[in-house]
């Protein structure tokens, strides 16, 4: 009761000493969970540890075994087959040889056309063997070729520089085109070097041409390219069959690529068959003369001057002035203005000057069947501007 006495003997200090004890009590419960943790911990870490270990045991006695089996293993034994073993199905074998080819690195277009080239000297009817023709070119220009060409020096022709008494035709096109780099847009007078020039002939093996004389000037004019070290390239266009109406199959065959030395065998790829796509053949030697660089590009054109497939594939007429001789001289106009030397050879008894002015203008020479080879390699000698 307020003002009376205390209903006990309990003093401040009790109540200390109690507080106290409650928190000496709490502390003592957390210690002992602690420990209690601890402890639990303690036991976890030892059982996770000796798992682990157990673990690791396992994976070394594995890879041990695995080890010695592969050691033990005679390898001779993949090419012993059992008896019982079966092939690869056809599929199987197909689609190993596609990935095969997916992994190869890819072929450059020129690459594959020489590739194609090759199969077809494996696999195209010639009328003469390239046996035939060596040995015919050895008795007939061989020594002549050889001993002339070797005589050949070098004297002043056109180089291409920044000035200049002429035109550098092909510079300007390139300037014109878009090339900031291309700054030699005159020629002037230096001393002409060997090997820097592009020889490229197109051949038409149309079934009109003599297969064995056109094989035989290629020949020639190859020999005098090697002689003197430029680059020679050869292209052959006909068709695949003779088929007035519709798609004859046209084909622009490549005979020797700028990139490569020739071989007589390559003559064992074509033949002369069928009809006269000559706008595409000179389009496609405008291509090949372009992958190499070249100081010089001269295009020779061996025509019997009649042009009866367009690009397209159409075949028309042999007339004058059909779509075929138009494209043939928009082509021949093109290499003209890309700065190349283009030359048309017109061969064969029927040879129609019309014809042949119509595509070439005044750009042709007429020769026999029989002397392709000896107007081919004049041809050359003067478009070497060199003297003896």
């Amino acid at each position: 009761m307020f003002g009376g006495q205390p209903e006990s003997n309990l003093t401040a200090e009790d109540f200390d000493d109690t507080y106290d004890s409650s928190n000496s009590s709490d502390d003592s419960e957390e210690q002992e969970d602690g420990e209690n943790d601890e402890q639990d911990g303690e036991g976890g870490d030892e059982s996770d540890e000796q798992e682990g270990d157990e673990s690791n045991e396992e994976l070394e006695y594995l890879k041990d075994k695995m080890d010695k089996s592969s050691a033990e293993r005679d390898m001779s034994d993949w090419y012993n087959t059992e008896a019982d073993y079966e092939s690869p199905t056809k599929f199987i074998e197909d689609h190993f040889d596609n990935l095969q080819d997916m992994r190869a690195e890819p072929e450059t277009e020129i690459g594959v056309r020489q590739k194609e080239r090759d199969e077809r000297m494996n696999n195209t009817h010639t009328a003469i063997d390239v046996e035939d023709i060596i040995e015919l070119y050895e008795d007939r220009f061989a020594d002549e070729i050889r001993e002339a060409f070797r005589k050949i020096k070098t004297r002043e022709a056109p180089k291409p520089a920044e000035y200049g008494q002429r035109i550098n035709v092909r510079g300007v096109i390139r300037k014109r085109s878009g090339d900031p780099t291309e700054e030699r847009l005159y020629l002037e007078m230096d001393q002409s070097e060997v090997g820097d020039r592009c020889i490229t002939v197109v051949v038409d093996c149309s079934g009109s041409m003599d297969e064995s004389e056109i094989k035989l000037a290629l020949m020639a004019l190859a020999d005098a390219c090697e002689q003197i070290g430029d680059r020679f390239t050869a292209t052959a266009y006909s068709t695949e069959h003779c088929r007035r109406h519709g798609d004859p199959g046209m084909k622009t065959d490549l005979i020797t690529a700028p990139t490569e030395k020739f071989k007589p065998e390559h003559l064992d790829s074509f033949n002369a068959h069928g009809y006269t796509p000559t706008a595409s053949d000179i389009q496609d030697g405008r291509a090949l003369a372009d992958i190499t660089p070249n100081s010089e590009d001269v295009l020779i054109v061996i025509t019997d001057g009649v042009a009866n497939v367009d690009k397209d594939s159409n075949v028309h007429s042999n007339e004058v002035g059909n779509p075929a001789m138009v494209e043939a001289q928009e082509q021949f106009s093109a290499a003209i203005n890309e700065g190349k030397r283009v030359i048309g050879i017109g061969v064969g008894d029927h040879l129609d000057d019309n014809a042949m002015t119509k595509i070439f203008g005044n750009s042709y020479i007429r020769t026999d069947m029989d002397k392709i080879a000896d107007s081919l390699v004049e041809i050359y000698r003067g478009q070497m501007r060199t003297t003896n």
